[in-house]
């Protein structure tokens, strides 16, 4: 049965619908917000009034301002002494963590090795990396738990389905777990979606397709803004790229992955050595061009910064397959910080629909 919405329930969904268009604004006055939101003076007043008493919003004069008549209005701004946010990624490279405020910025960053031997070796480094973000809490409250985590994750179960690197690790309830142990909000995603959501949030393009490179690949895609989500989706891993060609762990010949992985383990062999992988995967990225005409295409991950000269190798090859016919922006970022940043990101915005309104 539904329960009818009260006065503190539309209270409570005004707060949160203005400290998040404050987050996206990063600085607004109350005259913007009244505009943005159609609420009266009053209304406006009062909402934000709440937030500062709260300590989500804080407010501050612009210094060396002038106006030739009337009040100095205030600058608006998220609080970011206040209400943190941890975010983790679990990748087969590290461990790793970092503390953010409301605002989106990193407070502190954590790493730890990554124990894949088994399923309790792997939640204990998970343990670890945690207790260590939480205990230099101190006083400032972390209010959520992102998790960006590798292999094939249902969301919006909270279930890390299958993680094929570490033996007995399959249907974990993760974010029961964390959630049980921490006493958090926790909320989880599949790395890729994570480091799109990174990437979105500095350049704000609304379609875009992201490869994630590591021992393995992942993939995801943004559509009119919104990123698609779903357990299973965009296994591009297992796309046939070269038919006939390398055999997979699937047991198909010429998948993606198995090039992957092969470049992976001769990369880092002999840095100098022949590439394996720069054709196969301008291949993959040339069908996802045709599927979802994206305005950008970001590849990312650890694999990309084995090699030198593999991004230019890469570039060249799709340049040759899609030709004068490419008109989107490729980004290739090496390293795997955004997955992090990204999981992290996925706490604030869940966050900021959780925050606490007394009065």
């Amino acid at each position: 049965m539904a329960r009818l919405l009260g006065q503190q329930d539309l209270c409570h969904a005004n707060c949160v619908r203005t400290l998040e268009m404050v987050r996206q604004m990063r600085r607004a006055t109350r005259r913007q917000l009244e505009a943005m939101t159609g609420f009266s003076w009053g209304g406006i007043t009062n909402v934000v009034n709440r937030l500062i008493n709260a300590g989500y919003l804080c407010e501050h004069k612009e210094e060396n301002e002038s106006r030739a008549s009337g009040r100095t209005p205030g600058i608006l701004e998220i609080n970011g002494e206040k209400h943190f946010v941890l975010g983790l990624d679990i990748n087969n490279t590290g461990l790793n963590g970092c503390v953010m405020n409301l605002r989106g910025e990193e407070i502190c960053a954590y790493s730890a090795p990554a124990d894949f031997s088994s399923a309790d070796a792997l939640l204990g480094g998970i343990y670890g990396i945690c207790e260590q973000a939480i205990a230099a809490d101190r006083e400032q409250q972390i209010m959520a738990i992102g998790v960006s985590m590798q292999g094939e994750v249902d969301g919006n179960q909270g279930v890390s389905v299958y993680l094929p690197q570490c033996p007995g690790w399959k249907d974990i309830p993760l974010r029961q777990i964390l959630q049980d142990r921490f006493g958090k909000r926790v909320y989880l995603r599949h790395d890729p979606d994570c480091m799109l959501l990174a990437h979105m949030e500095e350049f704000g393009s609304d379609n875009t397709i992201l490869l994630r490179l590591d021992e393995s690949v992942g993939m995801a895609a943004a559509v009119n803004g919104g990123i698609v989500r779903g357990s299973g989706l965009w296994e591009i891993a297992h796309t046939i790229v070269m038919p006939g060609g390398e055999e997979c762990a699937c047991g198909a010949k010429g998948c993606l992955e198995a090039y992957v992985r092969r470049y992976a383990r001769e990369a880092r062999e002999n840095p100098d050595g022949p590439d394996c992988l720069a054709q196969p995967l301008a291949f993959a990225v040339y069908n996802m061009i045709r599927l979802f005409r994206p305005q950008s295409i970001v590849l990312c991950g650890d694999l990309l910064k084995y090699r030198p000269g593999f991004c230019e190798r890469f570039e060249k090859a799709l340049w040759e397959i899609e030709g004068r016919h490419m008109q989107q922006e490729l980004h290739i970022l090496e390293g795997a910080k955004s997955a992090v940043q990204g999981a992290a990101l996925v706490a604030i915005r869940h966050a900021i629909r959780h925050i606490e309104i007394h009065g």
